[in-house]
């Protein structure tokens, strides 16, 4: 089996980009939810991320049962909060147990780039329906909520090094940007896809970079309504 591993911190726009990864030929589909009041994407899951308490609670083991695709290439997304829990599973899950894998982790390269981002999740994120995942994070110690809203660099440094540390050295690895990827302009976007289709080793599809045009105008709509 065949998977596509999509790595990124909070507001970083994985969502988004894992509904764009299955319009690939050759990739299996799932169904995907928009909220338009806050533009979030929601990729319906084959199992638990990484820091859901049904499997930082539990023996991970037992409860991810998932039915992939055998014959297609598998999205899976996971901010990987939860990797520290049971490391050598992850590791197997989400790796070793494959018989070919691609993925991509979002880093951003700049502190305007991560500021952005930041600023998407505090738009996003910070909200009622939310709370209870947050507290459960905090409470499995998978959180450090006073280093992830105050000191994101720092604290997308301590993910990134857990991410690593969680990937097979073997395992082929494509570091992008979210922001010229899909937030700053559109030379910098095509650039990226490029990147993007030729580690995945397949064909643009058109639509891609007026889909991505419009989900950066909704976003920086979002920020200006928001912040005040």
């Amino acid at each position: 089996m065949k998977v596509i591993n999509v790595i990124y911190r909070g507001g970083a726009g994985g969502e988004f980009f894992g509904g764009l990864l299955q319009e690939l030929d050759g990739v299996a589909t799932k169904p995907l939810v928009h909220n338009a009041t806050t533009e979030r994407w929601f990729l319906q899951r084959e199992d638990y991320q990484s820091h859901e308490p049904e499997v930082t609670r539990n023996d991970p083991r037992e409860v991810q049962k998932p039915e992939w695709n055998k014959e297609l290439w598998n999205i899976r997304l996971d901010h990987g909060y939860g990797f520290p829990i049971n490391q050598e599973f992850w590791t197997d899950y989400c790796w070793n147990d494959w018989d070919e894998t691609k993925t991509i982790v979002f880093l951003s390269k700049t502190k305007e780039s991560l500021d952005y981002t930041q600023t998407l999740a505090k738009c996003k994120l910070v909200r009622e329906e939310d709370r209870e995942a947050g507290m459960n994070m905090i409470i499995d110690g998978i959180l450090n909520h006073d280093q992830f809203w105050n000191r994101p660099w720092e604290s997308q440094a301590d993910l990134f090094a857990l991410w690593m540390d969680t990937i097979p050295t073997e395992h082929s690895v494509l570091l992008v940007d979210p922001c010229e990827l899909l937030f700053n302009n559109k030379e910098e976007t095509k650039r990226e896809l490029k990147r993007v289709v030729d580690y995945l080793e397949v064909k643009c599809p058109s639509n891609w970079q007026n889909k991505i045009e419009s989900y950066r105008v909704k976003n920086r709509t979002l920020i200006n309504n928001t912040i005040t």
